[in-house]
Order: C-alpha cells, then sequence, then structure tokens
C-alpha cells in the first residue's frame, strides 16, 4: 500500500504521517526492561525501549524468546502465562521453560548417565535470586514500575522451591537499589527501606492493581496482549474470538451456583423419598402389628375358652346327667314288673320239672346219665388221638415218609427206620466236621472276601487322592498338611513327581524296584522342615514315614553318561521340586538298564529287567517277596492306568469272592439240614403206637353209643318221660334265663341311676362352688365363649352323653392349647419382626423416632407416626417439593436456558465495536474486514437445550407427581454432570455451557458500498499469509477494543509485544499490518531474527541487537537510529 492512500477516515484516529510520539502523550508506553539473573541473562542487564517503537533483533538462540518472556511474566496472570509462545506452534516446548528454569539459568540439556536421563544445565545451580522490572513511561513525565522477584535457595528445582514478590511503585525502580535485600530471601521491609513508595501485593492483587494504573478494565485483556506476542500462530477467527475476546460466560456461574442451590431442592425432594421410605417401613410394620394384634385377641379368646372349658363341661356333664335319669325312671319301674312276671313263672316251670325228674327217675334215667358220660369222655379221647397223628404226619413229612403207619407192626418198622438213619446221620457227622475240610472252605471265602475289600479301598483312596502312595502314607500326609495350613500338592511324595517314559514301560518292575526307597519319600521344603520334625516327633504315625528336607537352591542335576541309564528312562514332573529330583536321581540312581545278568557287573550300578541289581563293591540283590510284574504294587507311573488296573483286579476278585461265599453257604445249609434231620428223626423214636391208636379208639366210642341207643328205643317208657323231662327242663331254663336277663337289666339300669344321681350330686357341688369363685372373680364366661365351646363340642360329637364329655373336653383342650401355641408363636415372631423394624427406623430415622422406643409396647407411636406421614407429612412435603421444584428449576434452569439461547446475539453485541473498528482500516485496496457471527451448536449443546425444556416444562398447573419427579430426575442429572470431576463430563459441561463454543466467526470481505466480496471461516482454505494476514487485522480491532471500548478513543495502555511477526506475509502486508497496529495507537515492540528489519525500520524509534556465543550469556548493543524515515 503506497503512503498517499488514506488509511481511515475517522479523524480522531492517530495519523502516522505526523508526529507519532506527540501523539501519543499521556498513554503509558514501555520504556525499559530490568533483568537480573533472568535465563542467560547473566547478572543485572537494562535495555532502554524506544517510545516511537522498539525492535529486538538477533540470531536464534541470541535470547529474545527469553527476554519478551521475562516482559510477559511481569504482565500476564499466573494462570494464563505460556512462555516462548512464538515457538509453540510447531512443537510443545512448555515443559522445556518455566520460571525455575529461568531463574536457575537453564542453558543446554545433557545426559545423566548414573540415573539414565536428560537433565538440564544451570548457570545458576545455587542459591540466587531473579528480577524483572519493567518502567512504563506516559510521555509527559510520569513513570511507573512493575517487578516480579524470585528467590530460590539450594539445588532446589522444583516450582514450589521459589519464593516470589510482586511489586509496584508509581515511579521509576532500579533493581540495584534493592538487590541486598533481595539477595537476603527478597527481605521486603529491606526493599521497602531501600526504595520508598514501592509497595508489595498478592498475586491477583497486583494484577487488578496493575490493570487500574495501566487503564486496562478487562483481566481479558492481559490475556489477549499474551497471546498477540505469538500473533504468527494466531490463525483461527474462532480461537481469537472465543479464548481472547469474549469473556468466560456466566452460564458456568449459574451452573456452579445451580449446583449449590440444588442442594436445598434436593433435600426437599430427599424429605420426599424419606417420608416415603418411612411410610413403606411403617406400612410393613402396621402389617405385623395387625398380625401381632390379632394373634394377640386370638390368645385371649382362647384363654378364655381354656378357662370356660372346666365349667362348660360340668354345665353340659350335668345337663346330659339329669336328661339321662329322666331316661332311667321310667325304665326302672318297667324292669320291677317285668321282673316280678318273669319270677312267678318261674316257680311254677321248677314244680313241673321236679314231677317230670321224679317220673324218669322210676323208669331207669340214671343209668342213661352215666352212659351218656362216658359216650362224651370217649369222643374226647377221639379227637386228641387224630391231633396227635396230625402232628405226626408232619413230623415224618419234615424227614421225607408221607405215609403215617396205622399198625403197631408198622409202627415197629418205622422204629427200627429211624434208628438205622441216625446212626448213619451219626458216621457222616463225624466225617464231615473234619476241621481240615470245614476250614478250608471258610479260610478260602475270608481270604477272598479280605482281598477283595483292599482292593476297593485301594480304588477308594487313588479316586479321592489322585495318588498311587499306600493309604497309610496319604493319611500321614493329609494329617501333616493340615496342621501345616497347606495343600497336599505342597508335600509332593516323589513317586508323584516320577513317571516311566512310554518307551520304556517294559522296564517299569525293574524302575520300580531300583526306585522304591525314594519313590516313598515325602519332599519337603526347608521352610517347613522345623515344624514338620516336631509334628512326626509328637505323634504316632502307624506307619514307616521317611521325608527329606529340600533345599531351596538344590544342586544341578548332573548329566548321565550312558543312554541306557535308569535317569533317562524316567520324566520327572517341572515344579518346585524338580531340579532336586532330578539331581537325586543323578546322584543315587544312575543305574545302567543291562539285558542279561553277565553285563550286571560291568557298571558301577546295574539292574536287569526282571529287578536284579548291581550297587557296587561286589553288592547284588533281588528282592521277590512281591512279583515284578505285579503292577498293583507299582507307585510311579500314570495313576489312571493303576485305577483300571484296581478296577480289572477287582472284578475278578468279586467273582472268586461270589464262588467262595457260595460254597460257604452251601456247607452251612448242609449242617444245618443234617442237625434239623437229626433233631426231627429223634424225636419221632420216642412216639408209642398206643398215643397214635386211632381205630381202638373209635371202637370204643362205637360201642358206648350201641349200648345208649338200646335203652332209648322210641317204644319205650323211659324213652317218653325223658323227652317230656327234656321240655319241661328247657322251657324253664329259658324263663330262668330271662327272669336273670330281666334282674340284670334292673340292677344294671338301677347302678346306673345311682351313678348318676351321685355324679349329679358332685358335679352340682363342684359347679357351685366354681362358679361362685368365679363371680366373686368376675370372671364368669360370657356367653359367646359358651356358644363357641358348644360350637366346638358338637362338631366333635353329634351326640353326646356324659361320659364322652371328658374325653371330647380333653380332645378341644388339646386342640385350644395348639391354638394358643400356634398364636403365640405368631405373636412372638410377629413382635420380633416388629421389634426389628421399629429398631431399623430408629437407625435409619433418628429424628422421627425421639420419644419411641424399639418394643411391642411403643408400635403404637410408630403407627400414629405413620397416620400423620400419610395424613399430613407426606402430602405436605410433597407440595413443598412441587412449589420448590417449580421455583427453583425456574432460576436455575431458566435463567440458564435464556442465557444460552440468548448468547449469539450478546456475542454479536460483543463484536459489533470490533467490526467498528475494523470499518477504519482498509483489510486490502478498497476492501475492508467485518465478523458475522454464525450460530452453530454441538449436538451435546442442542441436547443440552432439550433437556432444559423438559425440565422446565410448558405449565406446572396440572404437574403430577410422577411428573414432577421424571423433571427432578432430569434436573439432578444435569446437576450430577454440572458438578462431576469426571473428563467426559467436563468436557459436556463445556459443550453445553461454553456459548462461545456455540457459534463460529466469519470474516466477510466487504467494499466500499458494503457487498460482500468474499467470506472467511475459521476452518477455510487460505494460505499461510492469508491466514495471518486475516488474524492480524482482527486481533488489532480486538486489542483496541479491548483496551479502550471505542474505536476512536487513544487506549490508555499501548505497549504490543509481537514474537517473530509476519514471518509469513510479505512486505507490502507487513506495512499494512504495522500500519494498522500503529493507527489504532499501539507502542510495537517487536523481536525477529534479522527478517524484514527494513521493512519495519520506519515503524521504530530505536533497535537492540542480541547475541549469545557461548550460549552461556546473552550481550547485547543498542544501535543508533534516525528518525527521518517514514513509512512507505
Amino acid at each position: 500500500m503506497s503512503a498517499d492512500i488514506p488509511l481511515f477516515s475517522d479523524p480522531t484516529v492517530v495519523d502516522a504521517a505526523e508526529d507519532p510520539v506527540a501523539a501519543t502523550l499521556g498513554q503509558w508506553r514501555l520504556a525499559e526492561v530490568q533483568l537480573v539473573n533472568w535465563g542467560t541473562f547473566q547478572g543485572f542487564s537494562t535495555l532502554p525501549v524506544a517510545r516511537r517503537g522498539h525492535l529486538f533483533t538477533g540470531p536464534s538462540g541470541s535470547g529474545k524468546s527469553s527476554l519478551l518472556d521475562g516482559i510477559a511474566t511481569v504482565l500476564t496472570p499466573v494462570t494464563s502465562l505460556r512462555f516462548n509462545l512464538a515457538a509453540q506452534g510447531s512443537r510443545d516446548r512448555g515443559d522445556q521453560r518455566s520460571l525455575i528454569s529461568y531463574v536457575r539459568g537453564a542453558w543446554s540439556r545433557t545426559t545423566d548417565d548414573t540415573h539414565d536421563r536428560i537433565v538440564s544445565a544451570y548457570l545458576r545451580p545455587g542459591t540466587t535470586w531473579s528480577g524483572i522490572a519493567l518502567r512504563f513511561d506516559d510521555g509527559r513525565g510520569a513513570s511507573l514500575t512493575l517487578a516480579r522477584l524470585f528467590f530460590v535457595t539450594g539445588t532446589g528445582t522444583a516450582s514450589g522451591d521459589l519464593k516470589q514478590q510482586y511489586l509496584i511503585r508509581r515511579d521509576a525502580l532500579d533493581l540495584h537499589e534493592i538487590a541486598l535485600a533481595a539477595e537476603q530471601n527478597l527481605d521486603l521491609r529491606a526493599m521497602k527501606r531501600l526504595a520508598p513508595g514501592l509497595d508489595a501485593y498478592k498475586p491477583g492483587e497486583y494484577f487488578a492493581r496493575l490493570r487500574t494504573l495501566l487503564g486496562i478494565e478487562q483481566e481479558n485483556a492481559l490475556r489477549l496482549l499474551h497471546r498477540t506476542q505469538s500473533a504468527k500462530n494466531l490463525d483461527s477467527l474462532d480461537q481469537l474470538f472465543r479464548d481472547y475476546m469474549l469473556e468466560r460466560p456466566g452460564t458456568f456461574d449459574r451452573a456452579d451456583e445451580a449446583v449449590r442451590q440444588f442442594t436445598e431442592l434436593d433435600a426437599s425432594y430427599q424429605a420426599v423419598v424419606q417420608l416415603r421410605l418411612q411410610r413403606d417401613h411403617l406400612v410393613l410394620l402396621r402389617e405385623q402389628a395387625e398380625a401381632y394384634d390379632t394373634a394377640e385377641a386370638s390368645i385371649h379368646r382362647l384363654t378364655a375358652l381354656e378357662r370356660a372349658l372346666p365349667t362348660y363341661q360340668r354345665r353340659l356333664q350335668l345337663d346330659l346327667l339329669e336328661a339321662r335319669r329322666q331316661t332311667l325312671l321310667p325304665e326302672i319301674a318297667r324292669l320291677n314288673g317285668e321282673t316280678a312276671a318273669l319270677q312267678a313263672s318261674v316257680s311254677a316251670a321248677d314244680e313241673l320239672v321236679a314231677a317230670m325228674t321224679q317220673r324218669a327217675a322210676e323208669l331207669g334215667d340214671g343209668d342213661l346219665r352215666q352212659l351218656q358220660h362216658r359216650i362224651d369222655e370217649a369222643q374226647l379221647q377221639v379227637k386228641q388221638v387224630e391231633q396227635r397223628r396230625q402232628l405226626l404226619q408232619r413230623q415224618l413229612g419234615e424227614v421225607g415218609i408221607t405215609t403215617v403207619p396205622a399198625t403197631a407192626e408198622e409202627f415197629a418198622e418205622l422204629r427200627e427206620t429211624i434208628a438205622r438213619e441216625l446212626a448213619e446221620l451219626d458216621a457222616r457227622k463225624v466225617a464231615d466236621d473234619r476241621p481240615d475240610r470245614s476250614y478250608d472252605v471258610y479260610d478260602a471265602a475270608s481270604k477272598a472276601i479280605h482281598e477283595h475289600e483292599q482292593v476297593q479301598r485301594q480304588i477308594q483312596v487313588l479316586e479321592r487322592e489322585q495318588s498311587t502312595m499306600p493309604e497309610s502314607l496319604l493319611q500321614v500326609r493329609r494329617l501333616l498338611a493340615e496342621h501345616l495350613s497347606i495343600t497336599t500338592r505342597a508335600l509332593p511324595f516323589a513317586a508323584e513327581l516320577i513317571e516311566v517314559r512310554q518307551e520304556h514301560t517294559a522296564w517299569t518292575g525293574a524302575i520300580e524296584r531300583v526306585l522304591r526307597p525314594l519313590s516313598l519319600t515325602l519332599l519337603v521344603r526347608a521352610e517347613h522342615l522345623a515344624q514338620v520334625r516336631a509334628w512326626v516327633d509328637g505323634h504316632h504315625l502307624g506307619t514307616r514315614l521317611v521325608y527329606q528336607a529340600v533345599p531351596p537352591n538344590p544342586p544341578v542335576p548332573k548329566p548321565t553318561g550312558d543312554e541306557r541309564s535308569l535317569v533317562a528312562r524316567v520324566r520327572v514332573t517341572d515344579g518346585a521340586f524338580s531340579q532336586w529330583l532330578r539331581w537325586r536321581l543323578g546322584d543315587a540312581y544312575d543305574f545302567t538298564c543291562v539285558d542279561s545278568p553277565a553285563e550286571l557287573g560291568e557298571h558301577p550300578r546295574a539292574v536287569t529287567i526282571n529287578g536284579q541289581q548291581y550297587s557296587g563293591h561286589g553288592r547284588y540283590e533281588k528282592n521277590d517277596r512281591v512279583r515284578v510284574d505285579d503292577r498293583l504294587q507299582w507307585v510311579l507311573g500314570d495313576r489312571r492306568r493303576k485305577l483300571d488296573l484296581l478296577l480289572e483286579r477287582a472284578a475278578e476278585l468279586f467273582e472268586r469272592r461270589r464262588v467262595a461265599e457260595q460254597a460257604r453257604e452251601a456247607v452251612q445249609q448242609a449242617n444245618e439240614h443234617r442237625a434239623r434231620r437229626a433233631g426231627t428223626l429223634s424225636t419221632l423214636r420216642e412216639v408209642r403206637f398206643d398215643d397214635h391208636d386211632l381205630a381202638s379208639a373209635e371202637n370204643v366210642v362205637a360201642q358206648l353209643q350201641r349200648q345208649f341207643d338200646e335203652l332209648v328205643r322210641p317204644d319205650s317208657e323211659l324213652s317218653e318221660a325223658v323227652q317230656r323231662l327234656g321240655a319241661a327242663e328247657h322251657d324253664r331254663d329259658r324263663l330262668r334265663a330271662d327272669h336273670a336277663a330281666a334282674l340284670a337289666d334292673l340292677s344294671t339300669t338301677q347302678h346306673d341311676l345311682d351313678g348318676v344321681d351321685q355324679r349329679i350330686a358332685r358335679l352340682s357341688q363342684a359347679s357351685a362352688s366354681a362358679e361362685a369363685e368365679a363371680d366373686a372373680d368376675g370372671g364368669a364366661p360370657d356367653d359367646s365363649t359358651m356358644t363357641e365351646l358348644d360350637r366346638r363340642f358338637h362338631e366333635r360329637q353329634r351326640r353326646l352323653d356324659a361320659d364322652q364329655v371328658a374325653d371330647t373336653g380333653a380332645q378341644i383342650a388339646r386342640q385350644v392349647r395348639t391354638e394358643i401355641d400356634t398364636e403365640r408363636r405368631t405373636a412372638a415372631r410377629a413382635a420380633e419382626r416388629i421389634v426389628a423394624l421399629e429398631s431399623e427406623f430408629r437407625q435409619r430415622w433418628p429424628d422421627a423416632a425421639v420419644d419411641l422406643t424399639a418394643t411391642v409396647e411403643d408400635r403404637a407411636g410408630y403407627l400414629t407416626r405413620l397416620d400423620d406421614i400419610i395424613a399430613r407429612g407426606l402430602p405436605e412435603h410433597e407440595r413443598d417439593f412441587l412449589e420448590l421444584l417449580h421455583r427453583r428449576s425456574t432460576e436455575l434452569m431458566g435463567f440458564l436456558r435464556d442465557e444460552i439461547r440468548s448468547a449469539p446475539e450478546e456475542i454479536r453485541l460483543r463484536v459489533d465495536p470490533v467490526n467498528e473498528a475494523l470499518a477504519h482500516s482498509e483489510f486490502d485496496r478498497g476492501r475492508h474486514l467485518r465478523i458475522r457471527v454464525k450460530p452453530r451448536r454441538t449436538q451435546a449443546a442442542a441436547d443440552f437445550l432439550t433437556d432444559l425444556d423438559e425440565v422446565l416444562g410448558q405449565s406446572w398447573v396440572d404437574d403430577t407427581m410422577e411428573l414432577a419427579e421424571h423433571r427432578f430426575a432430569k434436573l439432578a442429572g444435569l446437576i450430577r454432570r454440572f458438578a462431576s470431576s469426571e473428563h467426559v463430563d467436563r468436557i459436556w459441561r463445556t459443550q453445553c455451557l461454553d456459548t462461545r463454543q456455540h457459534v463460529t466467526f466469519l470474516a466477510e470481505e466487504i467494499d466500499d458500498a458494503g457487498q460482500v466480496q468474499a467470506t472467511y471461516d475459521s476452518g477455510g482454505a487460505m494460505s499461510g499469509g492469508q491466514q495471518q494476514k486475516l488474524a492480524i487485522f482482527a486481533l488489532a480491532a480486538a486489542l483496541r477494543y479491548q483496551l479502550s471500548g471505542t474505536a476512536g478513543e487513544l487506549p490508555s495502555y499501548g505497549t504490543v509485544v509481537l514474537d517473530e511477526a509476519f514471518d509469513k506475509a510479505d512486505s507490502s502486508y507487513t506495512r499494512m499490518a504495522l500500519d494498522v497496529f500503529q493507527t489504532f495507537g499501539f507502542h510495537m515492540v517487536l523481536a525477529t531474527p534479522n527478517k524484514l528489519v527494513t521493512t519495519i525500520e520506519p515503524y521504530i524509534g530505536g533497535a537492540t541487537v542480541l547475541a549469545n556465543p557461548t550460549r552461556q550469556q546473552t550481550v547485547f548493543s543498542e544501535l543508533a537510529w534516525e528518525h527521518d524515515a517514514q513509512p512507505e
């Protein structure tokens, strides 16, 4: 741009063609920088700054950035301070430069070989102090010095090791004045004494005072000034406006306030929740209380039944007895008449029988009676003989004889046969009872049973213990492991860790014999040895135990010298004992497996496949106590294979046991059969024929019967007399029986009546006494109790009599007692649950149960509390919650929602002054920039607004509690995320609340007619120079707005620091940008590495050249400056 084209039309802006220094009188501009021990600025360094503008130049590494970082340290709030910003656009160096590195004078990075790390090399490794002082002048003679001092003792390199002072003096200050005090741990009193007017501040107070003195209203302006230092990296309008121009929106404060105020609303809701919980809890208590009261009422009712039962029984018995008495009285009268009539009939019958008896006697009736008696005796004898013959037939059948002898000769023959067979049985018994014969059978069965059970036990042990070791050793190991509190696997037997390799299984028997001493050895870790020794010594083991202490670092196993070695034919399981076991095998069991006994002596130690061993020194051994191929005795190898062998062996032994047991059973049965037959035959040998002669007995009966029949021929007079006597006796006997029955009935009835009368008398007396006592105690049974008892009695017996009352009463008493016990258990359970619920209630809500105890007696108090919650407490709290939710939702979220929705418009209003400033400077020939704000909310922000709408709703008038709680839950979820420290929630919070992110900023290039010619956004495809040009223009306008608030007013503070600015732009653009800054009234302090110096020269009044040839000391020199040049 040429100098004759006017840049601004507003006459209030500074004209660069006129004297710029005179035009800025009254504006605070940096005049001098003092550095003490700052980075590579060793000692005291004073660098003047020209009021017109100043350039610091020099090669990379000369100290330009260190100088500018010093300026930023004094002017930038601590939380916003970033060192070497110009270099951070391409790489992050924030971890290399810090206050402590500048104070210490870090100048290089070296390798620490001791700790294998990169460390900083310091110019000032010991106790030191540093200082930075900036003097500002207003061009009218006033000066203001801002300073920060640092002190570090010893060799500390942590930020916490730094002591700091923030100082302001409303005059010039030379750090030499206060150097002595600074060296004494920043002695503030001494500094104030040495430099009157010097004030010290806390960090926040310092920056607030700084802004007041320099006329900077917003803290954002300090951040923007700091960011301007790296303007070359500022290529995003969004970044510029969001992070540096626009203040942090109030939505964050509203959210924080919402979190704080939510406590009251949450407390109100929690009160509702707690009352509901109390209600639900007490409803359970009420259910238990009702169950308890019901049970207690039942107990009271049943107890009344139990007490009234004796009274009811007495009354019932009296009623039933009286009814019985009224039945018996007419019955007795009837029986008296009947008895008298029968007595007369019996007397007449007796007289008739007497007459008939006399007539029969006269005709011979005595002989007839005697003959009948003899017949009866003979018939009885026949029956007895028949019974004896039936018994004899059964006995004969037991010994194989089917026919009972009928004659004396047959009986004699039977006796002889029995005698011969008894003799034969005796002889056979002598032969069969030889000890050797029966012993063999019983011994064979016993051995078969023992062998089978032994194998079965081995199977059980193997399946349970998963080990091939003998059961006795396994039992010892199990007890020992329990004592040591370890598993049995931690105490292995050597055999459990060794197995014969598959290709050498033919040698298993021989290997078993050689390794037998080692196989049965228990391996013990060294740390367990002392406990094992003590336990073994203190117990009777019942078996032989060998255990071996295994050291933690056993010797290295020796290699085998022969492939036929036994060691090479076994495999050791890897584990804690494997190295020692391999060493032990090689050391003590390196036997050569030879093919013939002739080879035994050719080796130090050897064994044949049949188990013959040679152990050296001429010693041979072959242990054949068990067969070498008896696999059941093997302990090495696969447990599954041994289990299969045991199962096969068990099957064989089971069959042998079955056969042996059958043989034993056959012998037992034969002996028992012989003994039974001999006993039966011995009994039969004593039988007599006379006792079994049925024919003779029957003949006697026949002879007597013929004699009787002869006497009672039908045509005889005696026969007729006997018949008439029989009829008379029959009639008499019948009448006597009727009379006796009548007398018995009369006696029984009279006895019943007497008993009834006696019982009535006793019951009446007892009932009167009991009821008198009950009346005196006021405890007489009521009608309902008696009705209940009456129902229970008649349910059990529809028709009762007095004798059943006691039994029925006892049954009812047991039933009532059972019901009482059941109800008491129910009451006890309910009481227990009541106390538990009351205790839980008191524990959870102590304030709600202040005057209540956890007892059954206080249940009414809790139920009163329940009634109060249902009637008043809960409805009132729900109503309060609804009101508070409505009010707080509006207060907490309504304003927040409105602020978020209105934010784009408010941001537009904030950007308007920037656009006003931009309107005074051409962006290009005939072009100006205008910033346009475009809303662009993220999905998270849009969802958040939707949630806010849902929380706030359309109307609260008809809100149900359910809907209100739904809104509250939504609100609580938002509040929880506001307050969360989780990373994802912090990101969400920023997306929702940072309204600066709800818009994006577009730059529109407009012509003089106001027409948009081009539009740029932050992500647009532009060259580096275009991006930098766009950002610089927007930055200049933003700075002018932040520092002055209006486009035409000269800012009170004017110094702007630019580090390596315009590195991507050409000289024409650089002049245009410098014109912009200068025209806006800014004092430019520039740093550049010997680039565009000619272009910059007209805009500055002085220059300083920095160098650092040794990398350890920055040196500088002032350049003589001519002020005639003007911008072209």
